[in-house]
């Protein structure tokens, strides 16, 4: 089948039940292969007696334009004589470099090939806005190894180490997937800035709240009784993300079978938490007056452990929280398969929790509750 290859063209094509080609009626060899699952180009044809296909890549991150260009560019470099039509004579320089895609371009597509989940999308794009938008525009297979250095660097002097391996992080895997989808050999860019000793490791964070400070907090928490505190209060109890709590609406709250259900997590795995008695009032002093869809915090609430770590001087996070809630959990002897399932953690490695160990909601009931018991009986115990 013959056609005009246009990207307009193209999008109108509907996925065919086998594969099929379609050739340029404006360059002869000019191919794009359609299949149910990509549409590829080529550039296929009789030369100096041998039959030669080339892939020049995949629609749409090479779109028809840039196809075309290295199609008539292989063609400058590798053919004696070749025939294009009128008004259709390749304008670029014979030794002009075949043109790349931008790193917006590549990203649009990386993120729709990847199929990611809304959080991680949300996290990429936050990156790619913050600390590589100066960079978007240009050609991918413009970065060298000297521009990923310059780039790490000024992001962790004027920024931080971490957002500087994040940045890197999302660009490396870009730049390698952009490779292995259109097959062509691309140079390392990144090794350099390891081999250098310029990449750092991101330390992992490792505060974590001592009895003293949850009791203070706990201890003001029962007496301002207001919303920021129940947010303090919840992170605790639970050990949620602050996503999770964030997202939070009375229609996650089964107060009949006490059990709080969350569907979307940073895994994507659903989470499902018995509620006890502590959390059994928190909760029901959140809902009242809701609608069963609206969130029981504002968009607000992200910021209200930073307000009340300066109000109390005591420097904690949503994290923190998480990370305090799992440390109490180990610390009275809950065992790694309770712990990992009350923090929604992936088994990882471990083939027994992996394939075997199953816990439900209700076996969480006794572990989580003991968690809550200590948390507040820290204010009894010292008033004893």
């Amino acid at each position: 089948m013959q056609a005009h290859l246009t990207d307009s063209y193209i999008a109108r094509i509907k996925t065919p039940d086998s594969r099929v080609e379609l050739k340029d009626t404006r360059i002869p060899g000019f191919t794009l292969r359609v299949g149910k699952r990509a549409k590829v180009w080529y550039f296929r044809s009789t030369v100096r007696s041998e039959r030669v296909s080339i892939k020049l890549g995949t629609w749409p991150v090479v779109n028809a334009e840039m196809a075309r260009a290295r199609c008539i560019h292989w063609l400058q470099h590798n053919r004696d004589t070749y025939t294009v039509d009128s008004g259709n004579t390749p304008s670029r320089a014979v030794n002009q470099p075949i043109p790349s895609p931008t790193l917006q371009e590549v990203y649009d597509q990386y993120i729709k090939a990847k199929q990611l989940r809304p959080a991680s999308v949300a996290t990429y794009s936050k990156t790619l806005r913050l600390y590589l938008s100066e960079h978007t525009a240009k050609p991918l297979t413009g970065f060298t190894s000297q521009l990923v250095r310059k780039l790490y660097a000024g992001l962790k002097n004027k920024i931080s180490v971490a957002k500087a391996n994040s940045a890197v992080t999302l660009l490396k895997a870009i730049w390698r997937w952009w490779g292995a989808t259109q097959e062509v050999e691309l140079p390392d860019v990144f090794t350099a800035l390891t081999a250098s000793g310029e990449k750092q490791r991101t330390r992992a964070k490792d505060d974590v709240l001592i009895d003293s400070e949850i009791k203070t907090i706990w201890d003001e928490a029962q007496r301002s009784n207001n919303e920021k505190y129940k947010f303090i209060q919840l992170g605790l109890l639970t050990g949620l993300r602050l996503s999770e709590i964030l997202n939070l609406t009375p229609l996650n709250i089964d107060f009949e079978h006490k059990k709080i259900q969350i569907r979307e997590t940073k895994n994507g795995r659903s989470h499902s938490l018995p509620i006890t008695s502590q959390l059994n009032s928190i909760l029901k002093y959140l809902c009242v007056g809701k609608a069963k869809n609206a969130k029981l915090f504002s968009a607000h609430a992200k910021n209200w452990c930073s307000s009340i770590s300066n109000d109390l001087s005591i420097n904690f996070t949503t994290h923190t929280l998480r990370r305090t809630f799992a440390s109490i959990a180990a610390k009275i002897n809950l065992n790694s398969y309770q712990i990992r399932a009350l923090l929604n953690h992936h088994a990882n490695a471990d083939v027994t929790q992996l394939h075997y160990v199953r816990l439900t909601t209700d076996d969480l009931a006794e572990p989580i509750q003991r968690i809550n018991d200590y948390i507040s009986n820290l204010q009894t115990i010292d008033n004893n």
